[in-house]
Parts: C-alpha cells; sequence; structure tokens
C-alpha cells in the first residue's frame, strides 16, 4: 500500500513560506532595534551638540543670537583707512586708501568678529601676498577675503595697517 505524505504534497509551499516567516521575526526585530537604537544616538549627539552651541552662545554674551544685520566697525589705525565694506555671506570685500602721501610696499587686511559683550570670537588678516596694495598716495586697493561667519556675532570689526 502506498501512503502519500503532505509533505510532498498541495500544503508543503504554505508550510515553508510560513517557516521561513517564523525564521525572519528574530532578523526583523533586530533591524528594527538597531534602527531605533541608532536614530536615539542620533537625536541625542544632535541636543549635545546645540546644548555646547547654546553654553558657547551665552558665555560670550550673545544668550539671544542677534537677529539684525551684522555691523560693520571700521576702525582707523595709521593713515591707511578702510573706505567700504561689503559682507555676502563667507566673503568679506574691503576697499582700502592710501592716504599716507607716500609710496606702500605693504598693508595688512584685518577682520575681527565680535560678540555682543565683546569678545571677540573669530579673527583674520591677509597679506600683500594675497591681497593687493594701494601703492600710489591716493590709490585704492580691493582686498577679497573668505571668513568664517558666525551666528553670535554681533560686530565685524575691520582696519588696514601698513
Amino acid at each position: 500500500m502506498i501512503t502519500m505524505r503532505n509533505e510532498d504534497g498541495i500544503n508543503s509551499g504554505a508550510r515553508s513560506f510560513g517557516r521561513l516567516m517564523l525564521a525572519l521575526i528574530p532578523w526583523a526585530l533586530g533591524v528594527g532595534f538597531a534602527s531605533w537604537l541608532g536614530l536615539w544616538i542620533a537625536l541625542h549627539q544632535y541636543r549635545h551638540e546645540l546644548s555646547q552651541e547654546d553654553r558657547a552662545a551665552t558665555y560670550v554674551g550673545a544668550t539671544e543670537k542677534p537677529k539684525d544685520k551684522i555691523v560693520v566697525e571700521i576702525n582707523h589705525i595709521d593713515c591707511t583707512s578702510i573706505t567700504r565694506v561689503d559682507v555676502d555671506g563667507d566673503v568679506l570685500l574691503m576697499y582700502a586708501q592710501n592716504n599716507c602721501h607716500e609710496r606702500l610696499n605693504y598693508l595688512s587686511w584685518n577682520w575681527q568678529l565680535v560678540s555682543p559683550d565683546g569678545t571677540i570670537i573669530r579673527s583674520g588678516y591677509e597679506n600683500t601676498a594675497h591681497c593687493p596694495t594701494p601703492t600710489l598716495s591716493g590709490s585704492i586697493a580691493e582686498c577679497q577675503i573668505k571668513i568664517e561667519p558666525d551666528d553670535r556675532a554681533k560686530t565685524l570689526r575691520v582696519w588696514s595697517a601698513k
């Protein structure tokens, strides 16, 4: 007598699929947990960075981030003078005039980002290696500097020096 087993019959495909789904449950739970853990770590890191930025802003007197345009303050140190300043994002464009009644061979272009309480957040300068010098008396030169903006800054202080 021949006996037929259901393993080889009509229901074998459904049972195999069911067994596959049961075997995939631990994998799905593992992937779900790993995704949740990654999201939690990313959110925790983001909150940590925000709290560090808030502490740094509070420390320099920018408890509320300045919403107005940055104020440009032009300082006159010697006979050279900055006549015009334009800020566009991270590009600072300055124009200096030679009022020294003599020929100049060197000029430094200086800038500082200042917070509301007067703390200097960032500063930098360029010299004749990257920017031209107004060599003749009365001449004007242009210098384009790439700066790193900071949203805590209230004032941009600029000056030139021979």
